[in-house]
């Protein structure tokens, strides 16, 4: 989009807070009426247009947010234990709302910026903004389709900050109703679009109810059967037929776009959540090593 009508921004001696909301009523305005071809890279719809209200529209915008600055927190710091956000990881990682549409909402993303002294640890190295890197990891863990149970079933399995993410979400689905997600950069391979129902939002929060983890490591020999590389879930077939499947890092795809249908050796992480009364959850899987098994693949 163009640079803003100086016009359109107040004079200095505005608080922080007032001079964002400027700049997103500007940004809206000049996306409206200066450049009619300009495509906003994050729409969300939702619930029914004739009986949206703005109990709805605050609520998806906050946990769409909380849900951003949560995978962003994660990116950085893959390996905490904790993802209580803070004001300051909003900030790091914000949503720019461009306005309404019916039952759409809009957004931008913020201008890379300079990473401040002090604050080098917020720095990504990957072609992406760290917005911009937090909601694409988030619409790829979504669901694609109404009827894509696999992007649920595998939720156990994902990193914390992602599963913090999607509770989050689901949560604010009992005030909305359903959504369907869009992202468009240039960056990307055509856009991608996710969904959540009401009853995925539920199915979520059953995968993500339990009380603990039971983590364990294991090596199988396995046929390579297929991946969804979108949603970077791998399918897994064991020589008795017995078929696993899980979340994947997009470190390990160009590999396994090579092995495809292929005896391999996989290190996994299993996982199995228990809940206070000692029932066991179906077990998931988390790829973590791939090797081509150069003995039975002849």
């Amino acid at each position: 989009m163009s640079d803003l009508p100086a016009s359109l921004m107040p004079d200095g001696g505005h608080d922080a807070r007032l001079l964002a909301m400027y700049r997103n009523s500007a940004r809206a305005f000049a996306t409206k009426f200066y450049d009619e071809h300009y495509t906003p890279p994050l729409r969300v719809e939702f619930g029914d247009p004739a009986h949206v209200d703005a109990l709805s529209f605050g609520a998806l915008t906050t946990a769409l947010q909380l849900s951003t600055a949560k995978i962003a927190k994660g990116l950085v710091f893959p390996g905490a234990d904790s993802f209580r956000r803070t004001q300051q990881d909003v900030d790091r990682a914000p949503l720019v709302p461009l306005g309404s549409f019916g039952n759409a909402l809009l957004f931008s993303f913020p201008t890379p910026t300079l990473i401040e002294p002090g604050q080098e640890e917020w720095a990504i190295d990957t072609d992406y903004t760290l917005t911009e890197a937090a909601v694409k990891e988030l619409v790829t863990v979504l669901p694609k389709t109404f009827d894509d149970q696999a992007s649920i079933d595998v939720l156990p399995a994902q990193a914390k900050a992602v599963r913090s993410a999607m509770k989050t979400l689901a949560d604010a689905i009992r005030i909305t109703g359903g959504i369907k997600i869009t992202l468009d950069l240039p960056k990307l391979d055509g856009h991608v679009e996710s969904v959540l129902s009401s009853d995925q939002a539920k199915s979520v929060e059953v995968a993500l109810s339990g009380k603990r983890d039971r983590l364990t490591e294991e090596t199988v020999q396995a046929t390579l059967d297929g991946v969804r590389t979108q949603r970077r879930i791998f399918y897994l077939v064991k020589s008795d037929g017995t078929e696993l499947h899980g979340p994947v890092g997009p470190e390990l795809l160009p590999q396994i776009r090579e092995y495809l249908g292929r005896k391999v050796t996989a290190r996994l992480q299993k996982i199995v959540v228990e809940d206070d009364a000692g029932h066991q959850s179906r077990p998931v899987f988390r790829l973590l090593r791939l090797d081509l098994d150069t003995e039975l693949d002849i």
